[in-house]
């Protein structure tokens, strides 16, 4: 999924989609700045990467990260309030 909506299109190094998803979850989901998610990726050993390769990133993989949240939420919907 990550190929076919060109969220790896152009990037050099660290082109695994479980790297830059792990990274970009990194920033999204704990809260760092890019800047220290580029830290964090460089301390883990999983990507060697600037805080504006990290920011780039996420915009190259805006349409990834909706297709995942769109087939996370066709496989378990959200409960409505009542159910």
């Amino acid at each position: 999924m990550a190929r076919e909506t060109g969220a790896l299109k152009g990037l050099r190094q660290d082109k695994g989609a479980e790297t830059c998803l792990r990274v970009l979850l990194l920033h999204l989901a704990c809260g760092y700045s890019l800047r220290e998610t580029a830290v964090r990726a460089r301390a883990t050993g999983w990507a060697n990467l600037s805080d504006v390769a990290v920011f780039k990133r996420l915009r190259k993989s805006k349409d990834w990260l909706q297709a995942l949240c769109r087939q996370l939420l066709a496989e378990r919907p959200l409960a409505t309030k009542g159910s």
